[in-house]
């Protein structure tokens, strides 16, 4: 996925135009899962933007131990 501009997706948004719409550590797990996942889009497909804010984070945080271990 390109990085797009501003407002095309949220995930893309926080990752590269440092958007601000989830709190501070939820944006910061997502660039950190990203990187650990070598850069890979599709790592966030089981993250609904319509979750709840703890759902994911619960997710993030699983997804960046999944990728810390590889």
């Amino acid at each position: 996925m390109s990085h797009g501009r501003p407002g095309d997706h949220p995930i893309t948004d926080v990752l590269f135009h440092d958007a601000d719409y989830f709190t501070p550590e939820i944006r910061t797990l997502f660039k950190e899962v990203y990187e650990l996942s070598h850069k890979h889009f599709k790592v966030f497909s089981g993250i609904e933007l319509t979750d709840s804010k703890e759902v994911i984070l619960e997710k993030l945080l699983a997804l960046k131990k999944e990728h810390s271990e590889e």
